[in-house]
Order: C-alpha cells, then sequence, then structure tokens
C-alpha cells in the first residue's frame, strides 16, 4: 500500500492486521529520492508502477487509465493485483477491501497453497535483543534478512541457508550488518523461502 504518510497507515490499518500478515508500507510522495523509491519497490515486490518524473521525484502515481500527480493508496491483491485506489486517504474503505481479501484466500481441492511459514519475533519491541522465531512447513533454504523502512537491506540473519522443517530460532541484537548501532525505530524482517515471502514488523526501543 502506498499512502501519504506511514504514520497514518501505521495508526488506522496495521494495528488491525498485524497478526494477519498484511503488510503496511507507505511512500511519500515527492519527497524521497528516487534511488531509495526503486530499492524500496524492488524489496517489498511492489506490483503497481511507481513513476519518477523528469526531475527525478517520485510523485506520480499510475491508476487505471490515468496518471495522477497526487498520492493514492493502495491495496494489493494476493496475486499482485491492484484491489483498490482512491486518491482520498478512507481506512474504512480500506480495510473493507482487506477483510473481504483475506475472507477469499481459501484453498480449493485442485489448487492447494503452499503451507506458509511462520515467523514471530518475542520480546517486540526490543532492547538490546529479541529472538525470531521460525516455523518452516517444509525443508529447504531459508533466507532472512532486516530492512529499515525504505527497503533497504541492514542486515542478512540467514543466507539461503538449509533448514529442516519445525521450528527454529534466529538471535537478533540492535547492530546492523557492519555491526553499527541501530538507532530506535521500526524495521522490517523479510523471510524468504521457495514458496513464500513473509515479513514481520520489528520496533527497537532504546
Amino acid at each position: 500500500m502506498c499512502g501519504p504518510e506511514f504514520s497514518d497507515l501505521e495508526g488506522a490499518i496495521w494495528q488491525r492486521y498485524q497478526d494477519e500478515d498484511v503488510v503496511v508500507l507507505g511512500i511519500n510522495a515527492g519527497q524521497d529520492p528516487v534511488d531509495d523509491i526503486e530499492h524500496f519497490v524492488e524489496i517489498f515486490q511492489i506490483s503497481f508502477p511507481v513513476l519518477i518524473d523528469d526531475a527525478g521525484v517520485g510523485f506520480q502515481y499510475q491508476q487505471s487509465g490515468a496518471v495522477s500527480p497526487f498520492p493514492l493508496d493502495y491495496v494489493i491483491d494476493q496475486d499482485g493485483d491492484v484491489a483498490y485506489w482512491a486518491t482520498e486517504y478512507d481506512p474504512d474503505a480500506m480495510t473493507a477491501v482487506i477483510d473481504a481479501l483475506l475472507a477469499s484466500e481459501t484453498a480449493t481441492p485442485d489448487t492447494p497453497p503452499a503451507p506458509r511459514p511462520c515467523l514471530a519475533v518475542h520480546p517486540n519491541p526490543f532492547n538490546p535483543r529479541t529472538t525470531i522465531h521460525l516455523d518452516l512447513p517444509r525443508a529447504g533454504p531459508v533466507t532472512l534478512d532486516l530492512h529499515d523502512l525504505r527497503g533497504r537491506r541492514l542486515r542478512r540473519l540467514l543466507a539461503d541457508a538449509p533448514h529442516a522443517a519445525g521450528a527454529h530460532a534466529v538471535g537478533l541484537d540492535a547492530h546492523d550488518g557492519q555491526g553499527r548501532p541501530l538507532p530506535s525505530g521500526v524495521y522490517m524482517l523479510v523471510l524468504r523461502t521457495e514458496d513464500h515471502r513473509v515479513t514481520r514488523k520489528v520496533t527497537l526501543l532504546r
């Protein structure tokens, strides 16, 4: 989802769906550097076009049949398609669409979905360290990264490492991959397996 301010989305959307694997992210139109926006889109696999103008500012967003110079809110469905967009911030409408999408995400006898891994963090918020708990439904390679909210990778915790099915624990302290202390703030853990990408928010409070 792309919205006017992350704080708005945080309060109205995230708290309602924090246990439902709904990812809530924001780009501030016209304020973020182009490289940050492009990296953000790549890391989080945003599937709708984020347009960059000639001045190098990402402030236009593609919508059906037109281009808008205004920030848009999007809901992206399980297939990566745009299920909702609007220039007016309407969290009630957005949550109604998300509720409908979550209710429709059911398996069929012919095409059962691959079981999803579970990613949890405790304690969260944390200081100075926490434990990341993984529950893998099947064996296979696992990659686990820590990103900031712009999508920049700060630390690789697991690098395509083979793991057996079942429960695993990974420690996380308040440092990046170079050993530098991280400031207080919100970060995103991104878990990748052969079948899924799962994200979880983690908060560092110093």
